[in-house]
Parts: C-alpha cells; sequence; structure tokens
C-alpha cells in the first residue's frame, strides 16, 4: 500500500475530531482596494462623478439589486467585479 492510501486511511473523520480541532471555514474575500492611478481616480471621478465614500455603498446597492431581481443569475458578485460593471 502506499503513503498516502495509508495516511487516508488512518487520518481522522471530522465527527472525530474535538471542537477546537474542527477544519476552519475558507476566509471571506477582500473586499475593494483601489488599485487605479491617480488619473484614473481623477478621471472616475470627473467622468464618472464616482466618489470614494459612495463607492461600496453604490456595489453593495446593485448586489443587493441583483439577488432580488435576479436570483437565478449565476455570475460574480464581488466587489471588484460589481465596480466595473458600474463604471462601464
Amino acid at each position: 500500500m502506499s503513503e498516502e492510501s495509508d495516511s487516508l486511511r488512518t487520518s481522522p473523520s471530522v465527527a472525530s475530531l474535538s471542537e477546537n480541532e474542527l477544519p476552519l471555514p475558507p476566509p471571506e474575500p477582500p473586499g475593494y482596494v483601489c488599485s487605479l492611478t491617480e488619473d484614473l481616480v481623477t478621471k472616475a471621478r470627473e467622468e464618472l462623478q464616482e466618489k470614494p465614500e459612495w463607492r461600496l455603498r453604490d456595489v453593495q446597492a446593485l448586489r443587493d439589486m441583483v439577488r432580488k431581481e435576479y436570483p437565478y443569475l449565476s455570475t460574480s458578485l464581488d466587489d471588484a467585479f460589481l465596480l466595473r460593471f458600474l463604471r462601464a
């Protein structure tokens, strides 16, 4: 028998682990971090009337609308994707 199959046979099941030993859930994806150059930030502010203090609020409003109006839609709803959509 190989070492891999041997270790699979002897590793404890999740049911046998104590509360402190349970695997952690994957971390939440990080929120939006602006990676635009100063020129693009200026362009977004002037041409799109984008304000940093409204950015995440607007992204969340779009996310809520998509979830409510299109619950069957299978698409990315992360901050960066929705922000690109709003800027288009």
